[in-house]
């Protein structure tokens, strides 16, 4: 007898998806959801399947771009992670589904296995977030009408598992005389300069922390932990100011000051020469010559 099974080329329902109920975040351990969890379930789960048979099983493999979110590989459950916590709208998760020991989706899983999309949501324990690291402190020299960008990338006690960005109530708020100047955001803080900004040193602050309690039945507990990072930010002093480099305006006015010198000098010298001696009328034909000739 002819194993189907094993043998024959059979594709699973096609772009199947499925959203879990929530869960509460725990430390170790699985999430087990079963095929009876997913619309797979609902016949035909592939293109052999026909009402009663359910001689074929399907199993689940984790995508690879996401793996450390699921770790059930060919077993009828896909398991997830308890302690990888998710926003409250859940987290998709790709997963593959296929028919146990089948031949042809061993030899072209892309054919013979259909990736679906598995929403898990995990409630976060905010408490357990203790400790904030905050980026280095900054310096930046900085001119009056520019936008510069600043890498500040918090992190926490559970980044490495708790992925999505927004957890907790996740919250960076700048302060200082000038913290208007700094907005945070992905991972960087965006510095625009007013175009009035007077030469000195701005100091602004940023703080991370997440204010927002777990949406659990259980671990509802807020973080206390903060983390600060410091930007300095110098602007350089206007154009023409003392130690600076003179503006166009100076150099015209200092040129204009020597010339003005110079042709009143001239004007000044000029009034204490002597006057140049009156010529002589020539004299008169056959007349007498003149007296300094006698």
């Amino acid at each position: 007898m002819t194993n189907l099974c094993l043998n024959a080329k059979i594709v699973p329902t096609a772009a199947w998806t499925v959203t879990f109920a929530a869960a509460d975040w725990e430390s170790s351990g699985t999430f087990d959801k079963d095929i009876s969890n997913t619309s797979l379930n609902t016949a035909p789960a592939h293109n052999m399947d026909v009402p009663g048979w359910t001689a074929c099983v399907m199993h689940f493999a984790c995508a690879t771009a996401n793996a450390d979110d699921c770790t059930g590989t060919a077993t009828t459950a896909i398991k997830f992670p308890k302690d990888r916590a998710t926003l409250a709208a859940g987290k998709a998760v790709k997963v593959t589904a296929f028919v146990s020991t089948n031949l042809w989706y061993g030899e072209t899983p892309a054919t013979y296995g259909a990736e679906g999309t598995a929403t898990v949501i995990i409630h976060a324990d905010c408490a357990q977030i203790v400790a904030v690291t905050a980026p280095a402190d900054a310096a930046l020299a900085v001119e009056a009408g520019m936008s510069y960008d600043q890498a500040a990338a918090f992190t926490h006690t559970k980044s490495a598992t708790w992925t999505q960005a927004g957890l907790c109530g996740e919250l960076t708020v700048a302060s200082g005389d000038s913290a208007a100047w700094v907005t945070w955001a992905a991972g960087s803080a965006k510095i625009v300069v007013p175009a009035g900004a007077k030469a000195g040193t701005e100091v602004v602050t940023l703080t991370r922390s997440y204010p927002t309690g777990g949406a659990g039945t259980a671990n509802t507990a807020a973080s206390t932990a903060t983390g600060a990072m410091k930007l300095t930010l110098t602007v350089a002093g206007a154009a023409g100011a003392a130690g600076g480099t003179s503006g166009v305006a100076d150099v015209a006015g200092t040129a204009a000051a020597v010339v003005a010198g110079v042709l009143g000098g001239t004007v000044f010298a000029a009034a204490f020469l002597p006057s140049p001696p009156t010529p002589s009328a020539p004299a008169a034909a056959g007349g007498a010559a003149p007296a300094d000739l006698e």
